[in-house]
C-alpha cells in the first residue's frame, strides 16, 4: 500500500464507521420518535373507524418520556390529560374516524387531568362511549362522564365519588430515630401536610374546607352529567365503589355489556350495520 495513502484510506473508514452509527442512531430515534407521536396523529389505519382512546391506570397531569416506552417493564402505567385531549382533537381530524371510545381502566389520580379528559370528550363533535372495562373509579369516572354514554363490563368496578388528601404520618417513627422537624417557611401554612410534622387543628380544618369544596364540584358534575338530582348524587359520594350491574341501578351508567355493545351502540348511533363498526386498535 502506498504510505502516502494511509491517512486518506483511515479517514475514508472513519468516516465510513460514522456514518453507519449516524444512521443506526437515526433510525433508533425515529423510531422512538414514532411511539412518542404516531399516536397524536395517526388513527386510523384506513379500514378502522372507531377510535380507542386508552385511559389506563392513574390519571396524571403531564406525561413523561417513560409514559411513551412501552417496552419498558417497570414503567409506570399512567395516562397524562394532555396526552388523551391530544389523541382525541387527532380522532376528530382524520376523516376515516367517525367515533370514539374511551376505554377506561383506571382507579383514579388526579382530579384535573380527569376533568381535562372529560372535557375534551364532552367538546368532541365525534359520538362517544365511555366503556368501563376494569375499573372506572374517582378521576377514571369523572372521564367517563364526558362521554354520550357510559358502558360498564359486567365485572367492572365503578363510582368511588369522593375526594382524599390522606397520607402517612412519619412524626412517631421520627422521633424515635431521633429526628426533629426545623421549620423554616414564610408562612404559618406554607408546610402544611408535610408527613414529617403532626398535623394541627387549624391545617386539618383548611383540607377540610378543601375536600368538602373539591366534592362538591365533583358532585354538581356527576349530577349534571347524569340528569340525576344533587342530593341523589350526594347519597352515593361516600367514595365507596359497586359493580356494574349496581351503578346501572343507580343512574351511574347507561349499561352493563361488553365490546359488542359498544359496537352495537356505534352501528345504531351512526345508522350502520354492526359489521361496519372497527376499532381501532
Amino acid at each position: 500500500m502506498n504510505e502516502s495513502l494511509r491517512p486518506f484510506i483511515i479517514i475514508a473508514a472513519a468516516a465510513a464507521a460514522a456514518l453507519v452509527a449516524f444512521t443506526f442512531a437515526l433510525g433508533w430515534y425515529g423510531s422512538w420518535l414514532d411511539k412518542r407521536e404516531a399516536r397524536a396523529w395517526a388513527i386510523s389505519d384506513g379500514y378502522c373507524n372507531i377510535a380507542i382512546v386508552p385511559i389506563q391506570g392513574d390519571i396524571v397531569a403531564f406525561e413523561g418520556d417513560r409514559f411513551y416506552e412501552e417496552d419498558v417493564a417497570d414503567a409506570p402505567i399512567a395516562t397524562a390529560g394532555d396526552w388523551a385531549e391530544r389523541y382525541i382533537t387527532s380522532a376528530e381530524s382524520d376523516p376515516a374516524i367517525l367515533g370514539i371510545v374511551a376505554q377506561i381502566d383506571s382507579y383514579g389520580g388526579y382530579a384535573a387531568p380527569g376533568h381535562q379528559m372529560m372535557r375534551a370528550l364532552k367538546k368532541s363533535s365525534l359520538p362517544s362511549v365511555a366503556y368501563i372495562r376494569e375499573a372506572g373509579l374517582s378521576a377514571g369516572y369523572l372521564v367517563a362522564l364526558g362521554a354520550d354514554t357510559i358502558i360498564a363490563a359486567p365485572f367492572a368496578a365503578v363510582g368511588s365519588i369522593g375526594i382524599t388528601y390522606s397520607y402517612v404520618q412519619n412524626v412517631g417513627r421520627n422521633q424515635k430515630d431521633g429526628l426533629e422537624f426545623v421549620q423554616l417557611s414564610s408562612g404559618a401554612f406554607k408546610d402544611i401536610g408535610n408527613p414529617n410534622k403532626p398535623l394541627t387543628e387549624e391545617e386539618r380544618a383548611i383540607y377540610e374546607r378543601d375536600i368538602a369544596a373539591f366534592s362538591d364540584i365533583f358532585i354538581n358534575l356527576v349530577a349534571t352529567s347524569r340528569g340525576m338530582s344533587k342530593a341523589a348524587v350526594a347519597e352515593l359520594a361516600d367514595g365507596s365503589s359497586m359493580p356494574a350491574a349496581l351503578a346501572l341501578e343507580k343512574g351511574l351508567i347507561d349499561a352493563v355489556g361488553d365490546e359488542e355493545s359498544v359496537s352495537e351502540w356505534f352501528a345504531k348511533e351512526l345508522g350502520m350495520s354492526r359489521d361496519e363498526i372497527v376499532f381501532c386498535k
